[in-house]
């Protein structure tokens, strides 16, 4: 689905939910220079599946989702922050960034991912650097603090991108079992 599409009407976005699988999500994609990136994923909640998320992703209620499609997939695109979708308390809909967000937003800018990277790592040291008090500690020091807290943050962001290709890498392979399975019955 293209991101224009999943913007376009509520109704239709919790009906392409309604129409994937439980276990599959839709994929969301956008485009730079031609080039087909994987933004966002979309699916209805299941609780095997996505019981990981719902401590990592941010809750938004159907109503507060549902008027601000658009602003909700150009947050979790921008930033990586996935959002669980909820209806009277209850997560219904999973939005979660796409294995390519970091890629797409890099290609927006015209630039390489590792460069973006390298950037969103330097604000994070500028962002601490400006919250500490140049006063209370030696600046080189402080300065050497704030880029390994900011390499320890970069590095809990690529372990969080990780498990995440690792899940679905396991869940692709658990299909393929399950594929094989119902091939075997068939020809028995």
């Amino acid at each position: 689905m293209r991101a224009f599409e999943f913007t376009t009407s509520w109704r239709e976005t919790r009906e392409d939910a309604h129409a994937t699988p439980r276990d599959r999500y839709t994929q969301i994609y956008d485009y730079v220079d031609n080039e087909r990136f994987q933004i966002a994923r979309w699916s209805r909640f299941h609780p095997e599946f996505d019981r990981e998320h719902a401590d990592q992703f941010l809750k938004i209620t159907a109503k507060d989702f549902g008027a601000n499609l658009g602003w909700m997939l150009s947050h979790t695109v921008s930033t990586g922050i996935g959002k669980i979708v909820t209806f009277r308390d209850a997560p219904r809909y999973v939005l979660a960034p796409g294995r390519d967000w970091r890629a797409f937003v890099a290609a927006r800018f015209g630039i390489s991912r590792a460069r973006y990277l390298d950037l969103v790592k330097w604000s994070r040291i500028g962002e601490l650097l400006l919250e500490k008090n140049a006063e209370e500690a030696n600046q080189k020091e402080w300065s050497f603090q704030a880029q390994i807290a900011a390499f320890e943050e970069t590095l809990r962001d690529m372990n969080i991108e990780r498990a995440a290709i690792e899940n679905e890498l396991s869940e692709l392979r658990r299909r393929l079992a399950r594929f094989g399975d119902e091939a075997d019955t068939e020809a028995a």
